[in-house]
């Protein structure tokens, strides 16, 4: 094998003036012929460095193992790209058609009656030897530096894009005549290489061939590539891609309208029949750590709530983050919802009862809105604030909810924290720190520990293990660049009481397997002892982000119906 383990030295020789390992991942791939390692830029400012390459190792652990030695991976821990079958010599788990071969989660390949239907299986809490569990060896790296190539990434895009397409359509008879040698089982099945998919999106012909929802949903596809050459958001900007996928029909009980309010665009739902008097409006701000989501994700939930409750509910397309960092989509909530709010009668609705909800991050926003909102006296008062497993605070990310949950998907907890500095800042930041709390002034701590300590947490939420973190020392240049995440529109608990006990009627829902769910545990203290009615929901086998699939039938979970009629419910009896 040939390997190099002096990095910084052979980065150097090659004109890269300063080296630190965040700015690198390693691509690593095999096959029965070879072994290769290769590291990359994070923005491809630099071509890729070959580290190691062996056309001799088997394609297995132990050579797998042997080569992040050479190459001395424990000292630079980068982000590691692979495909699934690396993943299984990775994560140290047996290969094959293995009884439990995923790494997130106890799925039972051989179940045969449950396999393919069932969808509540038990999360994988930790990767260590245990043949019953199909993990035979110690994990290379950590489960979380783990990254799927954009490439494997915009293939399966492009099969779900193909697959959507009318095949009796022009679309799809445009590709039949651009990829003759195709047969139709592969064209049907969207089965293209890289070189056909760049071909495609060279060709300015394809988008005219398209309708409008294909047209839009083929644009998300090509920016997703530009992105990527660019280095900017990859993951990000390919969530939003798939979000276009996301198929809207038509609902006979229901009016739908897409507008704009005061520049931030909206979309509306009335019931079709006909009301007494004005109905009750519901402000819905979807979820997404403010980086990605849109009216799209959470469609089916608006529409639930509109014929359930018999209200208008308007939901607000707000910016994202990087290109849109704090406060700014917090701030196009705000404005949307105080034009909901001051043009009621205009859309059938009484103003005197209009509630606020909002799913994860629209559940901060949520909170921060009606706290802007008590001191507006040319305003309604809002009637209620529905808070759906919020985020809340930025300041403590031991509390035992974080500890606990700390590798439940979708919430790694160290992925959670930078995704929201991201929100918090439009930059990738090392969240190290943060973490340890480095960032929290001393003066700050002591003034807000009445609010946020696991002491005002309930003993049967520590059930599940917590060990008290001391601090890190205060760092001044890190508070610098996250001070703004102090601000009660990022973290809302940081509101003074004077503010919280004019709040209005409150719900919250949280979930025993998330992360934020201590957040919402405090704040609904907080709110009770201020005197603010608290309607409280937990959803012991629930996880973070579980209403968001509501209506999505067998992506659904058992415990998605419960929570988004628990709100409703809350709703209705307003």
């Amino acid at each position: 094998m040939v390997y190099c383990a002096d990095i910084a030295q052979l980065l150097l020789k090659l004109g890269v003036p300063q080296y630190e390992p965040k700015d690198w991942r390693l691509f690593t791939d095999s096959s029965k012929r070879s072994l290769k390692r290769v590291l990359l830029y994070n923005g491809n400012q630099f071509a890729s460095i070959p580290l190691a390459h062996s056309s001799t190792l088997k394609e297995n652990y132990e050579a797998v193992k042997y080569v992040l030695e050479k190459i001395g991976y424990d000292q630079h821990k980068w982000f590691i790209c692979v495909d699934l079958k690396m993943v299984n010599f990775l994560l140290g788990q047996q290969s094959g058609f293995t009884k439990y071969p995923c790494f997130l989660c106890m799925w039972d390949s051989r179940d045969r009656a449950q396999h393919d239907t069932k969808k509540d299986w038990p999360v994988r809490e930790e990767l260590v030897p245990c043949k019953e569990r199909n993990v035979i060896n110690d994990p290379l790296v950590d489960r979380d530096r783990i990254l799927f190539p954009l490439l494997h990434i915009k293939l399966g895009l492009i099969k779900q894009f193909t697959k959507a397409l009318d095949k009796d359509g022009d679309c799809f008879t445009y590709l039949c005549q651009a990829f003759p040698g195709l047969t139709m089982e592969k064209l049907k099945a969207g089965i293209f290489d890289g070189p056909q998919i760049r071909q495609l999106i060279r060709d300015s012909e394809f988008g005219k061939s398209m309708n409008k929802v294909e047209l839009e949903a083929w644009k998300a596809f090509v920016l997703v590539g530009i992105l990527e050459k660019m280095g900017i958001c990859h993951r990000y900007s390919i969530i939003r891609a798939m979000c276009l996928f996301i198929p809207i029909m038509k609902d006979s009980k229901l009016i739908i309208k897409d507008l704009v309010f005061d520049g931030v665009p909206v979309r509306l739902y009335w019931p079709k029949t006909s009301p007494a008097g004005n109905r009750k409006g519901i402000i819905f701000l979807h979820g997404g750590a403010g980086v990605f989501g849109s009216i799209r994700t959470s469609e089916m939930i608006c529409r639930s709530i509109a014929h359930q409750t018999d209200s208008v509910v308007m939901c607000a397309e707000f910016r994202l983050a990087p290109e849109h960092p704090y406060p700014v989509p917090v701030l196009d909530c705000l404005t949307a919802a105080i034009y909901f709010m001051k043009n009621a009668k205009e859309y059938g609705v009484d103003a005197s009862c209009i509630a606020i909800a909002g799913e994860s991050i629209g559940g901060t926003f949520t909170a921060a809105i009606c706290q802007e909102l008590v001191t507006r006296e040319d305003l309604p008062r809002v009637r209620a604030q529905v808070l759906i497993y919020p985020f809340l605070q930025g300041m403590d990310f031991n509390l035992p909810s974080y500890q606990q949950n700390h590798s439940v998907p979708p919430m790694f907890r160290k992925r959670t924290v930078k995704v929201g500095l991201t929100y918090l800042t439009g930059k990738t930041m090392n969240v190290d720190g943060v973490l340890k709390g480095a960032h929290v002034p001393p003066d700050l701590r002591e003034k807000c520990k009445k609010w946020i300590s696991a002491d005002n947490i309930p003993e049967e939420f520590k059930a599940r293990g917590y060990v008290p973190v001391k601090p890190a020392p205060f760092s001044e240049e890190l508070y610098e660049q996250v001070k703004r995440g102090t601000e009660t529109m990022f973290a809302p608990l940081l509101a003074e009481d004077d503010i919280i006990r004019q709040l209005p009627e409150t719900f919250i829902l949280t979930c025993e397997y998330d992360g934020f769910r201590d957040d919402g545990l405090l704040y609904k203290k907080r709110l009770e002892d201020n005197g603010v009615p608290v309607t409280w929901y937990h959803v012991q086998d629930g996880f973070h982000g579980i209403m968001g699939l509501a209506g999505w039938g067998p992506l659904e979970f058992p415990s998605t119906q419960k929570c988004l009629q628990s709100a409703i419910q809350f709703l209705k009896d307003l």
